[in-house]
């Protein structure tokens, strides 16, 4: 899970770091962390305050656990996130570690820079086959999730389904990849054929997505970029 430099812009003064971290901390964005250089482990976090003056911010206690001492020991953390629907990836050095009422937490240098993705709530992150969930639309018909984004998401259907470009999917129920649901309309974007499977795909956009089912979304997203990296060859 590389620092998203490719097609991506960079934040550099410490007002934009600021207005960047404390959005990340007052929307309660779920961190994604690697320690050191094995991506082949990740972290779950949260930014717990920001201190621009001493330009220090502080992260929850990693878990795993084992990230804890992992975290002590290798110094270097590279951290990952959605804000607002953008990525955003940035690199820090831990200044010290302490803990309240038995939770760790972890004070660490400003980052020098911030990445993030130009492109907003459009990127996609594609769905092992055995981690497609289902979705039904009623008692129309039911699919799997194919692909997922903050946007909006791509369903694998039977081959011989019939949708319009533009119709609107009403209480469609989502089983996330993750084992989380969420009830949501989509609107049909596109839709394509896909022979070797027998199915069509069928892109669409979420409506009216309430803020939790947002955050369920988001978690999700993280939870298959963790898990693209557990499948990823080892170097």
């Amino acid at each position: 899970m590389a620092e998203y430099k490719q097609n991506s812009r960079r934040i550099e003064g410490r007002t934009g770091i600021t207005h960047t971290l404390e959005g990340l901390m007052n929307r309660r964005a779920l961190i994604t962390a690697v320690v050191g250089d094995d991506e082949s482990q990740t972290y779950a976090t949260a930014v717990l305050a920001v201190f621009p003056d001493r330009e220090r911010l502080v992260l929850d206690e990693l878990t795993p656990e084992e990230g804890h001492q992992r975290l002590i020991e290798e110094k270097h953390i590279r951290c990952h996130a959605l804000l607002d629907g953008i990525r955003t990836s940035f690199s820090s050095q831990l200044v010290h570690h302490d803990s309240k009422d038995g939770i760790s937490y972890y004070v660490l240098a400003y980052p020098e820079r911030i990445f993030y993705e130009q492109k907003r709530e459009d990127y996609r992150v594609r769905v092992a086959r055995e981690l497609r969930s289902a979705v039904r639309i009623e008692e129309r018909v039911e699919g799997q999730v194919h692909d997922l984004s903050l946007g909006g998401l791509g369903i694998l259907f039977p081959g011989h389904s019939h949708f319009h470009t533009g119709e609107i999917l009403m209480n469609a129920t989502i089983i996330l990849p993750n084992k989380r649901t969420i009830q949501c309309d989509l609107e049909v974007r596109h839709q394509s054929e896909v022979p070797e499977l027998n199915k069509k795909r069928v892109g669409c956009r979420f409506l009216r997505l309430e803020p939790p089912a947002r955050r369920e979304i988001q978690r999700c997203v993280l939870y298959l970029e963790r898990e693209e990296i557990k499948r990823a060859p080892k170097r």
